[in-house]
């Protein structure tokens, strides 16, 4: 209750007090006239009759009421026995003393008792008055230290009261802000103030109904400061008030919005992150589905050897690279289309409203040129190009499908050497149906005859004399026939079946040379046979247990057994795979690094790499013949290779001249189809007899 409605309340209270005096006083003279003319006519006796005001005086006046009364009526009737009579003997002796003594005894007990009535209404009224005064006192501190900003409308003087708090808290002092509504809801931002408003009056049409809302409300210096706004509206027979108190909650939403983006955006560009674009795409398939056409791309971009980038440069650099990229493909883009970031160096971008793949395709080739162009990052120039997958949506496919193909095709631009677009179509569709049935048949592959090895010869190309043979896996599907190592085994590497399919054909490859070994006719001591480790493989933790377990079953000596690793095996943890080749030296196995040239970073570890052998990759061996370059190339290998005394074997030798210029150049071993094609087991025999001489290897 206000201090105001209280005031209202007592004044009230007063006025009807004064008007029962002057009944009771107006009573009591009417009483006093009364008693001189009892007095006059009947005699001093009349004492009986005329106490009879005082009774209602004290029942109804009060203490201080009574005492005035009885004083008052005693005075007048001696006065009124001396006039008629005298002398006040005749009422004491005869005529009214022992009534008068009754009556006196009975107004004594009216006014004991009313005494102690009005001394428990004044103790009442004190205790209330110290208990009113005690609750206000608690009121005040409990508003002043309070966080929150208290608030009171009194709906019907329609006036606010706010705290000091709650003044304080939109930057104004305790005497700036007038107790008028418009104080707060005029500060209220415009599209929260309906919504306010209508909170308000329901809380207003159902009394005793508590609410809560948030809303922004403007600040003295101009900000916006979100406010948690609670209350409860309240109604009496004589008041109606709504009251409540705000909370200050800016930081918390300002923490709310920023983890909100965070769920969205990707933290080093700024761009959607997969979230996002994920939810965008499946809104744009959505559309074109109700529109009956979809005019729309996807485009998955992946900057070529970034992680070459990172290794040379460190990865600060990497990450500028990645947020330049991000700004660049965000300035290609028309206003509508959208540009995110999926992980990595992998980035996607929707193109809204594209009439046909066509053009689809020359938008993602304007964005790899601009990627091209070479930055600026820490004093460092660095170029890089980009592998853009391209699909036009068309028909009614998922958000997953379209994201999948794009996929699909940007590995086909990397593996056409990257820094292209390739266009999703009905060829690249055909190939990826045909990767799955054979990504799911490979398993069962495994165990019929549908895997088998062939040997290609490694030869001296002094005398042309095998000294080995290199294991390489072979796959005749049932229904699509002979199935390339280039396809099979990195879909090995993808559905997890790699390790089975290498374990296989170690197995199948030792066995097979320790069967020449133990061949009377040929004995081919000195044969050895290599096996290509994939990357995966090579990170197994249980490798050398494959590999000893394999010796031992077929019996063949470790140092018959070459292993072929490739440089991007040992790219991704240098020096754990240091660790690695050196626990297989110790088994005794010799080590090769196939397909050497075409890494990125292994010339700079190449001393500390515990190998045996260097093979030259066959793409410098063709053209060797007029191409220059590669000559020089080659010719820096040999002589590395040499000077670290390692054996040094050239792939993909097709003709005489090209193994005369190895030759001379000082590479020892060559293979190739110049030496022989790859053969199976059943034709290694016959080979050996043609090429070895009896007794010599």
């Amino acid at each position: 209750m206000s201090f105001w409605r209280i005031l209202r309340r007592r004044g009230r209270n007063a006025t009807l007090t004064d008007n029962r005096t002057a009944f009771l006083g107006a009573v009591l003279l009417a009483g006093v006239a009364v008693e001189w003319l009892f007095v006059w006519v009947l005699g001093p006796a009349t004492i009986t009759l005329s106490v009879i005001p005082l009774f209602l005086v004290a029942r109804k006046g009060g203490l201080w009421l009574a005492l005035l009364s009885a004083a008052v009526l005693s005075i007048n009737h001696l006065l009124a026995c001396l006039v008629v009579e005298g002398s006040v003997a005749p009422w004491a002796l005869q005529w009214g003393g022992v009534p008068s003594a009754f009556v006196l005894v009975g107004v004594g007990v009216l006014v004991a008792h009313n005494t102690r009535l009005v001394v428990r209404q004044v103790e009442a009224l004190r205790q209330a008055e110290r208990m009113l005064v005690g609750s206000e006192a608690r009121y005040r501190l409990a508003a002043d230290g309070a966080n929150d900003g208290l608030w009171e409308w009194d709906l019907v003087s329609r006036t606010m009261h706010y705290s000091a708090r709650w003044k304080e808290m939109l930057g104004w002092g305790a005497e700036e802000i007038s107790g008028t509504p418009s104080e707060w809801f005029d500060r209220v931002h415009t599209d929260e103030r309906t919504r306010l408003t209508a909170v308000l009056h329901q809380a207003v049409d159902n009394p005793g109904r508590r609410f809560a809302v948030e809303f922004r409300i403007r600040h003295r210096d101009g900000s916006w400061r979100w406010v948690h706004c609670r209350g409860a509206s309240d109604a009496t027979e004589d008041l109606r008030r709504v009251a409540g108190w705000f909370t200050d909650i800016t930081e918390r939403k300002k923490a709310d919005l920023a983890l909100r983006a965070s769920a969205f955006r990707d933290p080093l560009t700024g761009l959607a992150n997969r979230a996002l674009f994920m939810d965008r795409l499946e809104h744009a398939v959505l559309r074109a589905r109700r529109r009956g056409r979809t005019p729309f791309a996807l485009l998955l971009v992946d900057l070529d050897r970034f992680k070459w980038v990172n290794d040379a440069h460190g990865h600060p650099i990497g990450d500028e690279l990645l947020q330049a990229a991000g700004s660049r493909l965000e300035s290609t883009l028309r206003p509508g289309d959208t540009v995110a970031r999926l992980g990595g160096d992998e980035f996607v971008v929707l193109l809204e409203s594209v009439p046909t793949a066509v053009s689809a395709l020359l938008a993602a080739t304007r964005i790899e040129r601009k990627l091209r162009t070479p930055l600026a990052l820490h004093g460092n120039a660095v170029q890089v190009s980009a592998s853009i997958g391209v699909v036009f949506a068309e028909g009614r496919r998922d958000a997953s499908d379209l994201l999948r193909d794009a996929d699909v095709a940007m590995y086909r631009a990397k593996g056409h050497g990257g820094g292209q677009a390739v266009l999703f179509d009905l060829a690249l569709h055909a190939e990826v149906v045909r990767d799955r049935t054979l990504r799911h048949d490979m398993q069962d592959a495994l165990a019929t005859p549908a895997f088998h090895m062939q040997f290609q010869p490694l030869v001296l190309l002094q005398d042309g004399r095998p000294i080995g043979f290199e294991g390489l896996a072979r796959w005749t599907h049932p229904s699509i026939g002979d199935v390339s190592p280039e396809r099979f085994v990195p879909l090995a590497e993808e559905s997890g079946t790699i390790g089975a399919l290498g374990t296989w054909a170690l197995a199948e490859a030792v066995a097979q040379a320790r069967r020449l070994q133990a061949d009377p006719g040929l004995s081919p001591e000195s044969l050895y046979v290599a096996v290509n480790l994939s990357p995966r493989e090579f990170r197994d933790g249980k490798l050398a247990d494959r590999i000893h377990s394999a010796l031992h079953v077929s019996g063949l000596e470790p140092g018959r057994l070459c292993l072929e690793i490739t440089e991007s095996a040992l790219l991704e943890e240098p020096e754990r795979a240091v660790d690695v080749l050196r626990e297989l030296r110790r088994a005794g196995v010799r080590i090769a690094l196939d397909d050497f040239g075409t890494g990125y970073s292994s010339l700079a570890t190449l001393h500390r790499l515990p190998i045996d052998c260097l093979k030259i990759d066959g793409s410098f061996v063709q053209g060797l013949e007029t191409d220059l370059d590669k000559r020089a190339i080659v010719e820096s290998i040999i002589a590395l290779g040499r000077r670290l005394e390692l054996t040094l074997v050239a792939e993909g030798i097709e003709t005489a001249t090209q193994r005369d210029r190895l030759r001379d150049m000082g590479c020892t071993v060559g293979q190739g189809w110049l030496f022989g094609r790859a053969m199976p087991q059943d034709e290694l025999r016959p080979y050996l007899t043609r090429t070895l001489r009896p007794g010599r290897l």
